[in-house]
């Protein structure tokens, strides 16, 4: 994913990331994959050609889009672990956790795919860390191959000042990528290749929705709750009700030595 020339600042073009250890934590069988999805000689290796696509601007590059027809995770594994370790962006850690909850809960009250965030990167299915990339990246994803031992390797930038919901517009893009999703012509989606300053709260887009729906079917998470009364800005029921439960103050029992408490 790009960011829009014209709100978001450039960053240097020189810095690139390792490909080689890149390619080395691919594996041999995903580098074959990407090798084959890029039209190259599918032996493998982490060769001069390979290395040039690894560093190439996934998000911005033409043939990026043109992912296979079975660019997603079959329906026989839906449970998809997502983990990320980020220790050199410039927001704290609890802004990039909640980045990513908000990222994944979003996916999963749009389709079939029932996405989770752990803490372990060789677990996880999808996993993410961040560094410097080049240009006006902000981020790059692997798409799924159709396989259930798939692991989708991700990058985010450090050479741009992230807030929250910047930060969740981002994720929630690339992990587009991660369960299946190609870039849009639509900016009114998600997977629109640069990012816009529309809220938040409008995506995913009609495109983004139809096609994850057709891919995994409708949700099986129902959808977010509604605010708890009061005003209150706890986020999550469960943390309202966890409130609620620890302020409730119950009243003592009736003294039950004058007869029965239920004649």
């Amino acid at each position: 994913m790009s960011s829009d020339e014209n709100t978001m600042p450039a960053k240097f073009d020189t810095i690139k990331f390792d490909a080689e250890a890149t390619a080395k934590n691919l594996g041999h069988a995903n580098l074959k994959a990407f090798q084959t999805w890029m039209s190259l000689e599918p032996d493998g290796v982490a060769g001069p050609k390979t290395i040039t696509k690894l560093i190439s601007r996934f998000c911005s590059m033409p043939d990026f889009g043109n992912a296979p027809e079975d660019a997603q995770w079959p329906t026989s594994c839906l449970d998809v672990l997502c983990a990320y370790a980020f220790d050199q962006v410039n927001v704290g850690a609890s802004v990039v956790r909640e980045a990513w909850l908000m990222a994944l809960e979003t996916w999963n009250h749009t389709c079939g795919i029932r996405l989770t965030l752990g803490n372990d990167l060789n677990a996880a299915k999808v996993w993410a860390t961040d560094g410097p990339l080049p240009g006006s990246t902000l981020a790059w994803s692997f798409l799924p191959q159709n396989r259930c031992d798939d692991r989708i390797e991700q990058r985010y930038d450090t050479l741009v000042t992230w807030d929250r919901d910047f930060l969740a517009k981002v994720i929630l893009h690339e992990i587009g990528h991660a369960i299946g999703l190609e870039h849009s012509n639509n900016q009114a989606d998600i997977m629109y290749p640069s990012i816009s300053s529309s809220p938040y709260s409008t995506y995913p887009g009609p495109g983004d929705k139809s096609t994850l729906v057709r891919y995994y079917g409708p949700p099986t998470t129902p959808p977010p709750l509604p605010p708890p009364p009061g005003g209150s800005n706890v986020k999550h029921f469960s943390e309202y009700l966890a409130k609620a439960c620890s302020d409730y103050d119950p009243p003592a029992p009736p003294d039950d030595s004058g007869g029965n408490l239920f004649p």
